[in-house]
């Protein structure tokens, strides 16, 4: 039996999700802003804000989803933390409080795409 493909494995955890979990590590958790995730990555802005719009990492090429996991502070090896954070935080009420400190036309387009 084939195990998943790369798509269906990196699609656990979605690009709108990498960007709404998005952290820093050495200041309590402070979410990383999309034009320090467009540094870290080494992606334009715009093409930041593109992918975190994705549902699935299907349209996306690898190059650029691995720069955006970077700039997000995932890795294929830390991954698993994460989902297992998102499956805590969903069992116990609102995971995401941090959305509303984002402008509301923000907020909307990201909660859709989830």
């Amino acid at each position: 039996m084939i195990g998943p493909s790369l798509t269906e494995y990196l699609d656990r955890l979605t690009p709108v999700q990498c960007y709404l979990i998005a952290r820093h590590l050495n200041s309590r958790g402070r979410r990383i802003p999309t034009w320090e995730i467009a540094v870290l990555s080494g992606l334009s802005k715009q093409k930041v804000v593109w992918i975190s719009r994705q549902k699935s990492w299907r349209s996306i090429s690898v190059g650029d989803a691995e720069a955006f996991m970077r700039g997000c502070g995932v890795t294929l090896s830390n991954r698993f933390r994460h989902l297992l954070y998102l499956k805590r935080t969903s069992n116990s009420g609102w995971p995401l409080a941090h959305l509303a400190n984002l402008p509301s036309k923000t907020r909307q387009s990201l909660l859709k795409s989830l």
